[in-house]
């Protein structure tokens, strides 16, 4: 299963929200950029392997009895009609999986691009806050397991925001602890900074 950053790994399935913070900004960006070049490769293969499949399709229907249809009627040892249709279907269903795995990794491509547009454009903030829960929700299997750290702060504006933090974060961060929290915000999207407990 092709899979998208959480916090700077690839662990995150298709169709999910990807999270992005201030250190995994980076290593999106580099992995973003191997993707792209992924795809694009892709891409090149697919249109070769339409021309290799339209050609042969080409030769088989306007020389049933040239050499391309003597080869493929000598190789499957049956009647060349017959073993043309298995061809192109074989061919269809292959063009099918490359199309669909092309559409995913672009999925991915646009999704993640737009989650680093998001993070880049947000509004830093710097607020004394307290740390009142701390969160983690699985979200693999036990062959995999995964998941996806929270801590929540009680501002002192008198809001409530959970925050994805990294492992080690969320293993410094101790409930109740005081501190001054550096956050990133877009609208309804939060972003955790830092957290600066108080001496």
């Amino acid at each position: 299963m092709i899979k998208v950053f959480e916090y700077g790994t690839l662990v995150k399935n298709v169709g999910e929200r990807v999270e992005v913070n201030n250190e995994s900004r980076e290593l999106m960006c580099t992995e973003l950029k191997e993707l792209r070049k992924r795809f694009f490769r892709g891409f090149f293969i697919l249109a070769a392997m339409l021309g290799v499949i339209g050609f042969g399709i080409y030769q088989v229907l306007v020389n049933p009895e040239g050499w391309l249809a003597s080869t493929v009627s000598i190789i499957f040892l049956g009647d060349v009609t017959y073993v043309f249709y298995v061809l192109v279907l074989a061919g269809i269903g292959i063009l099918i999986s490359c199309v669909r795995v092309l559409v995913r990794v672009h999925t991915i491509i646009v999704g993640t691009a737009a989650e680093i547009a998001i993070f880049d454009n947000a509004v830093e903030h710097k607020v004394y806050a307290i740390a009142v829960s701390k969160l983690y929700q699985s979200i693999g299997d036990a062959t995999s397991p995964e998941g996806i750290h929270y801590v929540s702060f009680d501002m002192q504006n008198g809001r409530r925001e959970s925050f994805a933090v990294h492992a080690m974060q969320y293993n410094s961060i101790l409930e109740n602890e005081r501190g001054l929290l550096t956050y990133k915000q877009n609208k309804n999207r939060f972003f955790f900074i830092a957290f600066q407990p108080s001496p």
